[in-house]
């Protein structure tokens, strides 16, 4: 209990005046009433007498706040609502603040690290960085409040209050704030029936009395408890240990204090694989910033730069200016910014240099030379170097890059007029119809019992029961594809296809190739070698391993964006995505930390793969959601024995997938039994599995996604429970049509059938020494 009145203290003048300082010095915004804090300067003495006068006579009446909303950075269809009391309130607000803060202080414990003085972020992030390195703690619980600025229980939050500071006046001033309520720009009014407003000077130290009885039951636990804000971690010894803390402290809060945890967070993590906590990524002594914060902050940067640059570029300079310094304040005294600093300007320059060329005043003119300089001219860069070299560097690689774009009009090509885009459309339109065609003559499947397949003169021959079926040009011929059995096959086409390096391959009903004839010479020993070599030198396999795995949850990711275009109306969809969303950027960044132990490559290799199925349920959780309303079974991700519609078809697919990307390595020199992510396996073509994975999802699962959509018939043979003929055929004709559809890879449109080809070139130059391999990523 506070031995000396407060309200006495606080009602004086130099308690008002002080406040008045910190809110000018500030340049706090006004609230309903209209008055900024220019307009209160104007007549200061009158202003804070008259206060005084209504807080001695007991005739103090706050304001309603001002309820705005405000878009939260790098979350689009987000909002966080905010309440601005008056000029006037803000000054009773802060004086109380200044009167209470350390009588508080004193009674909080050191497990709260928000809104207080001589705590903060930083030095939250050490204390979970010595928990984790120096107690023991294997398992830990990350959650946070759901809502909770608006959900504290007024009468809960004065009688916690009241337990250190119990007088009328003060408690009377408490009530006033806490039910005065919100009113809109719309002239809307909402009473405080709950909770205290963000944006409240008052309303973080409240926060922190609420929940000083959480604060104080979790610290006397067998746990390492630390708070910050609603943000709250826990750290174990055991799995076990770490569900019954988090169930403890799920239950104390709603019991107690009527809150609810955000049940659309994950809880439980091994601090071995990684985890996030308040916008840190921590795995071992690493601390990254996690994705999550990244992504959102290249979306809030490309929003802000599309709205003002380079039209309002004084208003973009301060606003950019004000973003980096925000960010910076926050992770510069957490983590090593260097390398995010050089990707985040990385993704700065991208956006800027794309401004520039989508400008709608600019579309038909380049930028003189002096009006770049003048709209490049002090930009803020994330660069550590602020001196004046480094701001000319940075505007330099701006000016380079937009130049050196310019001269190769990759942009302007862009912004033509609206007769020649129509043309454009038209063209493409007629090319699409003749890469289909070219896309159906490159691989020749024989599906019927009982053929026989030869050459005669320069063309394949597929006859049965001496009866002439087909006949192709050799010329064109790429792969032959059985998927039945009972098939004849010459020798003379065997040759053939030796010679030109077609493969012959032998699939399953399913699609899955089983066997493959192929060329003695098919192979390049030195290539075979360099995959022996790195595939002995852990790191280098976990660094091919790793990319694998990303490039196939990005495209998962990405072609789940993809569909969100087209369900704006399907809520479900929505939640459901952002919900999963987190998780995906979670399991990225725990891959992105992983590093081979003392317990060896194939204990990190089975980690990833954990990562790698982690996230694979999430995806296929969300394609249950995105089917439901077309199909009416699909119980989940089967790849063997599968009778269901929608997993026959993945499963044929990718056995189409196989093919194209087996015959793509054979052909480069690979060495398919040679792999990285997948453990090599006998005869089996592990590095084929490897390779398909970042493909699956562009390639196959949104041809069949599409299919089922739109609506197309395509069914089982009941007798067998195999995709029948028809749909077989169909589906083949759909994949076909999407190898040889123009996709955006490396700044230019090319086919994905390019795109197999040419990430198998990679991996080659990357095992002959050259650049790093790095996947391949759909656009959404």
């Amino acid at each position: 209990m506070a031995a000396e009145k407060i309200y006495p203290r606080l009602a004086t003048m130099p308690a008002l005046f002080d406040a008045w300082r910190k809110i000018e010095k500030k340049g706090s915004r006004g609230g309903i009433d209209g008055v900024s804090v220019d307009a209160y300067r104007e007549n200061l003495e009158k202003n804070l007498k008259k206060l005084l006068a209504s807080l001695l006579d007991g005739s103090y009446l706050p304001q309603a706040s001002a309820g705005i909303t405000v878009k939260k950075p790098g979350k689009p269809g987000e909002y966080r609502h905010l309440a601005l009391p008056t000029i006037n309130d803000k000054v009773v607000q802060l004086a109380l603040k200044e009167l209470l803060e350390p009588i508080f202080n004193r009674l909080f414990l050191d497990v709260s690290y928000a809104y207080r003085p001589g705590k903060g972020p930083a030095r939250a992030i050490r204390r979970i960085s010595h928990i984790l390195l120096n107690q023991k703690c294997h398992q830990v619980v990350c959650m946070d409040i759901d809502n909770f600025f608006d959900t504290m229980d007024h009468e809960l939050l004065i009688t916690e209050f009241s337990k250190t500071v119990d007088e009328d006046e003060i408690t009377a001033l408490l009530r006033l704030w806490l039910k005065i309520g919100v009113l809109t720009s719309r002239n809307r009014y909402h009473e405080g029936r709950s909770g205290t407003a963000q944006g409240s000077i008052i309303s973080p130290l409240l926060s922190n009395i609420y929940l000083h009885p959480f604060d104080a039951f979790m610290a006397a636990r067998e746990c390492r408890y630390l708070r910050y804000a609603d943000n709250i971690f826990i750290g174990t010894r055991s799995r076990e240990q770490a569900a019954a803390e988090f169930a403890a402290a799920r239950d104390f809060l709603a019991t107690f204090l009527h809150l609810a945890i955000n049940e659309q967070q994950y809880y439980l993590y091994d601090s071995g694989k990684g985890f996030s906590f308040m916008g840190i990524f921590f795995r071992g002594e690493k601390r990254l910033i996690s994705r999550d914060r990244t992504t959102r902050l290249e979306k809030s940067l490309g929003e802000l730069t599309r709205k003002l640059f380079p039209d309002k570029v004084e208003q973009y300079r301060q606003s950019l200016g004000e973003k980096i310094d925000g960010f910076d304040r926050y992770y510069g005294q957490l983590i090593d910014m260097e390398k995010f600093s050089r990707q985040a300007d990385d993704f700065l320059a991208e956006s800027i240099v794309r401004a520039l060329f989508s400008n709608s005043s600019q579309r038909r003119k380049k930028y003189s030379r002096r009006a770049l300089d003048a709209l490049l001219a002090g930009l803020p860069h994330f660069s550590r170097d602020k001196s004046p070299d480094g701001d000319r560097k940075w505007e330099n690689r701006l000016k380079e890059t937009y130049l050196s774009r310019l001269a190769a009009n990759d942009y302007l090509d862009q912004h033509r007029t609206s007769t020649i885009r129509s043309t454009d459309r038209k063209i493409r339109k007629r090319q699409r119809q003749y890469r289909k065609l070219e896309s159906l003559g490159r691989e020749v499947i024989v599906q019927e019992y009982g053929t026989f397949l030869g050459k005669s003169g320069g063309k394949l021959v597929i006859k049965k029961k001496g009866k002439k079926l087909f006949e192709f040009p050799l010329g064109s011929l790429e792969t032959i594809n059985v998927v039945t059995r009972g098939v004849v096959v010459s020798s003379d086409l065997v040759y053939f296809c030796a010679d030109r390096g077609v493969p012959l391959f032998f699939s399953d009903y399913t699609g899955m190739p089983r066997a493959a004839l192929l060329r003695p010479k098919n192979g390049d020993p030195g290539l075979g070698l360099r995959q022996l070599q790195i595939l002995a030198n852990g790191r280098q396999t976990l660094e091919l391993a790793r990319e694998f795995v990303r490039g196939k949850i990005r495209n998962q990711i990405n072609l789940l964006k993809y569909y969100r275009r087209s369900r704006k109306e399907n809520r479900e969809y929505l939640e459901g995505l952002n919900r999963e969303l987190p998780g995906f950027d979670q399991c990225l960044d725990r891959i992105e930390a992983l590093e081979t132990g003392e317990d060896g490559f194939e204990a990190t290799r089975s980690r990833l793969m954990g990562f790698e199925a982690e996230s694979a349920t999430r995806y296929w959780r969300m394609v249950r959601i995105l089917l439901r309303d077309d199909i009416a079974e699909f119980p989940g991700r089967i790849r063997k024995g599968a009778t269901d519609l929608v997993n026959s078809l993945l499963n044929y697919g990718y056995g189409f997938l196989y093919r194209q990307v087996w015959r793509q390595a054979v052909q480069a020199g690979l060495n398919p039994r040679i792999s990285f992510l997948h453990s090599p396996q006998g005869n089996k073509p592990t590095l084929i599995y490897d390779l398909v994975e970042e493909f699956r999802s562009q390639a196959v699962d949104r041809v069949i996604f599409s299919m089922i959509t739109k609506n197309e018939k395509l069914s089982l043979d009941k007798q067998h429970g195999r995709l029948d003929d028809p749909t077989r055929q169909k589906l083949l004709e759909n994949l076909l049509e999407r190898q040889a559809g123009q996709i955006l890879y490396g700044g230019s449109r090319t086919s994905f059938r390019n795109i197999i080809r040419n990430q198998v070139r990679r991996l080659c130059r990357h095992l002959k020494g050259g650049k790093p391999y790095r996947h391949f990523t759909a656009y959404y």
